[in-house]
């Protein structure tokens, strides 16, 4: 991959992003609040796997993509969830909070620590299997039917 296509990435990261905040609540409007998580999960996961096991610059592109739109309505979905927990929400909603920036923070280094042992298209895997083992909660409330 050139110089100049290695940022279309995070481009593509961010515009999903921006498009999956501004239409999340519209979305969770019709789907259900769990359904949307849970959708977008699976597209996050699954668009960054299919990325990241495939070569060039449009399917990393198309993962980086498929990750933003994943993780855009993720946060505000746990912040809501959090909010509702009842007398103790104020807590609920810290270690959300608190959870997000640490992932924020260490998430970079952790990844070049692994690309430092491996690679870096491998130490990307890290991201959608994270993106499912911390979605697990929301997943498994929506299979519960809350």
């Amino acid at each position: 991959m050139s110089d100049g296509a290695a940022g279309l990435g995070y481009v593509a990261f961010a515009l999903t992003m921006l498009l999956g905040r501004f239409s999340g609540d519209a979305v969770a409007r019709r789907m259900g609040q769990g359904r949307m998580a849970l959708a977008a999960v699976i597209v996050g996961a699954v668009g960054s796997a299919v990325g990241f096991s495939s070569s060039g610059a449009l399917p990393v592109i198309f993962s980086f993509g498929s990750l933003g739109l994943g993780l855009s309505c993720l946060m505000p979905y746990l912040f809501t969830v959090a909010g509702n927990v009842g007398s103790s929400a104020h807590v609920a909603v810290t270690a959300v909070s608190t959870s997000g920036y640490v992932g924020l923070l260490s998430g970079p280094g952790v990844i070049g620590w692994l690309a430092e042992l491996s690679s870096v298209a491998k130490a990307l895997w890290i991201l959608p299997v994270l993106l499912l083992i911390g979605s697990l909660p929301a997943v498994l409330r929506t299979a519960r039917g809350k």
